[in-house]
């Protein structure tokens, strides 16, 4: 890298890294303009310490310690003086003088401490502490405690504390429903603020978490959700599908959405939008992994009712992409040769593309002479 590219690089991800003792000082020298650091999962011990990381990088404007492996305290946070940004979620203080020098930070707008959920064996929950801990943020716009155990009774008195506070995020909290005036509450109250907001901000596992709490409300409730919702929660699944490299995080997120119903509550009150032939390749990608095999014979019902829900919400003057019409024609005949046992809901499936399938796309299957004869020898058989 010469050196007018170091000179102007502001941003540096460094997440996952067990750091060796003095590459603070280094790469500081290097890299004298960051202004944003990425250090999530990082292992903290006698060779990487905050207090010496944040000398070194006094200058920052955004940083990101979250996941921080044995990190006893903020201790030194305080030398960023113009520290606006601050993620540290899933970093927790047994004692409460872990968070005091958070009051050091006088231009800090925006804080994430989420992801501290109370188990059993402990209560994590930072905000009683930072309420404890008597921390004052004068400049603190956005404040994030979603998956925490805080309460109504805590978040308001954070909030009265913090009068320049604007925007509260409390996704699955006991706050789920609370609404504090003159303060924007992302939490159930709102499903596409909820998710727009988990997607905006790249928290996969947090998406996935919560559209498993919206699917199982869904299923209980049959509730009554907005397109603009079912869209929402749909973008929302896209996400996670594209972006997560759990592969199992992806088969169970697909088992929910599928299960829940969702699908075909959008499909029933709307038409196939232009996404949705993408999405069939997503969900069925994430069903028939390779790791997941031995639970996909309990859940493939729920992909012929995917494909079944889409097929039946073809009419005239909506056609589907040869592509998708392909795909759900082959996976259709693959799950008939291993799950035999549901051919009705397959025949379903074929018959009901062919019945509306343009004289274009007939023509191009036509001339795929190997998926036209698995076609033809499928429905002969039948």
């Amino acid at each position: 890298m010469s050196n007018g590219s170091r000179s102007s690089l502001i941003h540096l991800g460094l997440p996952w890294q067990e750091f060796i003792g003095g590459w603070e000082k280094r790469v500081s020298k290097i890299l004298p303009n960051l202004q944003s650091m990425n250090i999530s999962s990082a292992i903290f011990n006698d060779r990487f310490q905050l207090s010496n990381f944040c000398t070194s990088f006094s200058h920052l404007l955004a940083l990101n310690i979250s996941f921080a492996y044995y990190l006893p305290s903020l201790q030194g946070i305080g030398n960023i003086k113009n520290l606006q940004k601050l993620s540290m979620s899933y970093v927790y203080f047994d004692d409460i003088n872990g968070y005091k020098e958070l009051s050091d930070l006088k231009s800090l707008k925006y804080l994430d401490i989420s992801g501290t959920v109370a188990t059993a064996q402990i209560d994590t929950n930072s905000i009683k502490n930072l309420l404890a801990a008597e921390v004052r943020l004068e400049a603190l716009e956005f404040l994030d405690c979603s998956w925490t155990s805080v309460t109504e009774h805590q978040l308001r008195t954070f909030a009265k504390n913090h009068p320049s506070l604007r925007t509260i995020a409390a996704i699955c909290t006991p706050c789920n429903q609370t609404t504090i005036p003159g303060i924007k509450m992302i939490n159930a109250s709102s499903l596409s603020e909820c998710l727009e907001f988990l997607v905006l901000t790249d928290h996969i596992d947090m998406a996935s978490d919560f559209m498993k709490e919206v699917y199982q409300n869904q299923k209980a409730s049959r509730g009554n959700l907005e397109i603009s919702e079912l869209r929402q929660v749909r973008k929302a699944l896209l996400f996670v599908l594209r972006e997560s490299d759990d592969e199992e995080n992806k088969f169970w997120t697909v088992v929910w959405y599928l299960e829940s119903g969702l699908l075909e509550l959008e499909l029933s009150i709307s038409s196939v939008t232009t996404d949705i032939p993408h999405m069939i390749e997503l969900c069925y990608n994430a069903f028939n992994t390779d790791i997941m095999i031995e639970e996909r014979e309990d859940y493939v019902k729920f992909v012929l009712r995917m494909f079944e829900a889409v097929v039946n919400a073809l009419a005239p003057g909506i056609l589907f992409p040869d592509r998708a019409l392909k795909f759900v024609f082959e996976k259709t005949l693959d799950l008939v040769d291993g799950f035999p046992e549901y051919q009705s809901e397959e025949i379903k499936i074929i018959t009901q593309i062919d019945k509306w399938m343009s004289g274009d796309q007939y023509q191009n299957m036509c001339t795929n002479f190997e998926l036209h004869g698995r076609v033809q020898n499928y429905l002969n058989s039948t």
